[in-house]
């Protein structure tokens, strides 16, 4: 689809861009909003990080989510992302409304979310199609009842598959609206690619413009899952030397259900906040003293403990980026010309 032909096209153009030149601008203002609009799952998925969570539960209330956008969009906007730390967005009843909402501002680009479907009915797939959602993701754990129980630790294979064959005629239908992809949770490769029903839903997704990933490694979400609960084929990807930055921590801004902020998706209970967007503002947080000492502390050697045993880190390199860089000369962004992470450590 267009949507994502671009994306690769972004990518592939922005290696041509210094990363200091990128850096400079985002660290203006973030591209990315990743809003959670729940911490709560309706699934207990043995590879997420949702069953370690301790803080409280909750849905972001309407006026909180309002002020958020507002704010992003008068600072010249980006992409919204509605996975969240940790739950499932369509819990949220609301979704519809909170997308639709967004993309009537003038600079909202993008607006995407992963869920693991089981509630795609209840919102209503032709309805959230028309939402103006950009993308969705779609998680399934393998391809037989059995194997979706083990992983996903409820009983709704039927039902998410279903769904799932739904929302891909839904969007053909709808001349593919929507870019949609679907990840298959694999426990055995072998067996799933054998499986009419994953064979079925391969023809069903080529014919639709669908994607369909097969996905069996995993992160430890900062050393809570560990290799005892991988099964068969599933694996904990490696911890990386971590010399420079984290990416996320100069492109997107992460904001829990209740407002407070804190560096990633990663940080599940909130272990480094900060700040609270009821208190401060989206830019007051981004450019505060909290972020900045954080961005220093990689080139220190002193990063916190959550980012020690991340593997979700990629250092830099998600930052070549020609959207992000066209992002960072808007509004008089470009203003970077002398600076360097490693001298200045920002």
């Amino acid at each position: 689809m267009f949507y994502s032909l671009k994306s690769r096209l972004n990518y592939s153009l922005g290696k041509l861009v210094p990363t200091r030149f990128i850096i400079g601008g985002l660290k203006l203002h973030p591209a990315t909003l990743l809003v959670e609009l729940t911490n709560i799952c309706n699934a207990n998925c043995i590879y997420c990080g949702y069953r370690f969570m301790k803080r409280d539960k909750g849905i972001m209330k309407q006026k909180l989510f309002e002020k958020l956008i507002d704010e992003f969009d008068d600072k010249s906007g980006g992409d919204i992302n509605l996975t969240g730390v940790v739950g499932d967005p369509l819990i949220d009843r609301n979704i519809v409304e909170k997308i639709k909402y967004s993309m009537a501002k003038k600079n909202i680009r993008n607006i995407k979310f992963s869920t693991n479907g089981i509630l795609l009915q209840r919102i209503g797939v032709k309805k959230l199609l028309e939402s103006g959602v950009n993308s969705i993701l779609i998680n399934i754990g393998g391809m037989d009842k059995e194997t979706y129980k083990r992983l996903f630790g409820v009983d709704d294979f039927y039902k998410v598959y279903e769904n799932v064959r739904k929302i891909l005629l839904t969007n053909k239908s709808m001349h593919g609206k929507v870019d949609l992809t679907i990840v298959i949770k694999v426990i055995s490769l072998e067996d799933v690619l054998k499986n009419k029903s994953c064979l079925s839903l391969k023809e069903l997704a080529k014919e639709c413009d669908a994607r369909i990933i097969f996905d069996n490694i995993y992160d430890s979400w900062s050393g809570r899952i560990s290799k005892k609960d991988m099964v068969d084929d599933m694996k904990l990807k490696m911890n990386r030397e971590k010399k420079e930055p984290c990416s996320l921590l100069y492109n997107t801004l992460s904001i829990m259900w209740n407002g407070d902020v804190v560096p990633c998706c990663r940080d599940i209970d909130g272990e480094v906040i900060l700040g609270n967007i009821l208190q401060q503002s989206i830019d007051e947080i981004w450019r505060g003293d909290i972020l900045k000492n954080l961005r220093r502390s990689f080139t220190k050697g002193s990063i916190p403990a959550i980012c020690k045993k991340c593997e979700h880190y990629e250092g830099l390199k998600p930052l070549k980026n020609l959207h992000l860089f066209k992002k960072a000369l808007r509004d008089g962004r470009s203003k970077v010309q002398n600076f360097n992470y490693k001298q200045k450590g920002e």
